[in-house]
């Protein structure tokens, strides 16, 4: 009698998270995550990048965020300023940032 084949598994989180190399984007670990101080829990909010004062901003989508830093995908922009205000359109709230890393569209934060 034939023995049935196996479909390969998903591969789970804790694998994904170890090293894995068919991880998904969002799963890789960014240049800052040894030096963190606090973990980014994963969010998909509204962001604006403001430079001087409010005469020039630019959209972004902010990934993951905590008390420290961010994660933001910016779309057309290829190299933002070294430093600006990061406003959460959600909540109003404005973030004065640093930019620690950049990845194509992927920009690391941190906010001072």
């Amino acid at each position: 009698m034939r023995t049935p084949s196996r479909l390969p598994l998903r591969p789970s989180r804790a694998r994904l998270a170890s090293g894995d190399p068919g991880r998904r984007h969002e799963d890789r670990a960014s240049p800052d995550d040894e030096r963190r101080r606090e973990l980014r829990p994963r969010v998909l909010m509204r962001g604006l990048i403001v430079t001087n004062g409010l005469n020039s901003t630019t959209e972004c989508t902010i990934r993951n965020l905590s008390p420290t830093g961010a994660l933001l995908r910016v779309e057309g922009l290829s190299s933002p300023p070294d430093q600006f205000e990061l406003l959460l359109i959600r909540t109003g709230e404005r973030r004065r940032a640093e930019v620690r890393w950049q990845n194509g569209s992927d920009i690391g934060v941190r906010f001072s």
